[in-house]
């Protein structure tokens, strides 16, 4: 992370969600949205989305999610790719 500066946001189809900003080696995590994210991820729903980012299997079950249309992306989609190999960290603890 260092020297990333990024700020995103996930959200619900019903626009709530959080935005984080990655910044000096940090992430920090606001409430509400941003009104100029680089990307937002858009779930269908809180469940739906805690299962796909917390699966073991990050890619395939982000490549299920949008087959299956559980989450849009939009925005800058190398920005994506670069946070979906993110969540790989983002595994509960064991």
């Amino acid at each position: 992370m260092a020297g990333k500066n990024l700020e995103f946001q996930i959200q619900t189809l019903d626009k709530i969600g959080r935005y984080f900003r990655i910044q000096d080696g940090q992430v920090k995590s606001f409430a509400g949205l941003t009104t100029s994210p680089k990307f937002t991820l858009t779930f269908r729903n809180t469940e739906g989305g805690f299962r796909i980012l917390s699966a073991k299997d990050g890619k395939e079950a982000f490549l299920a999610a949008l087959r299956d249309e559980d989450l849009v992306i939009s925005g800058d989609f190398v920005q994506v790719l670069w946070f979906q190999g993110f969540t790989e960290y983002l595994q509960p603890g064991k």
